[in-house]
């Protein structure tokens, strides 16, 4: 995220309320809470931009966590287990092993994908805009 803007240019969690009474309100997301000026609120605010810790970030983190463990093992099992051949095996027995690893090695692989679908699940909030 510090390295693009992503929030800033493709996120599209936006809040517009509009049609309001009062000048100012105090917005309540999960833990976090800000106040804002009405004539924003009625333009839209971006909610990840305004709420960097927000009900989603802990969902986030644990897929976030899931990619990474799987990412980490494939780093390995191409760095260490498929390039791990002996240099004086033939072409034969390099293909032969490879296919025998690809083999065993797609087991795990497999299970790192469950591991991140098992990871998402429904995140419940609640918005709350109080007038000040």
């Amino acid at each position: 995220m510090t390295l693009i803007s992503f929030n800033q240019q493709l996120n599209r969690l936006t809040l517009i309320a509009k049609y309001g009474t009062a000048s100012r309100y105090e917005f309540i997301w999960g833990d976090e809470s800000k106040s804002f000026n009405a004539q924003p609120l009625a333009q839209g605010i971006n909610l990840p931009v305004e709420f960097p810790s927000n009900p989603f970030s802990a969902a986030f983190a644990k897929v976030n966590a899931a990619v990474a463990a799987k990412q980490a093992y494939e780093t390995r099992e191409i760095k260490k287990l498929f390039r791990g051949t002996d240099s004086r095996m033939s072409m034969g027995q390099i293909a032969a092993q490879t296919d025998k690893m690809v083999g065993e090695t797609e087991k795990q692989h497999v299970a790192f994908v469950a591991a991140i679908h098992s990871s998402f699940m429904p995140v419940t909030h609640a918005i709350r805009i109080v007038a000040q």
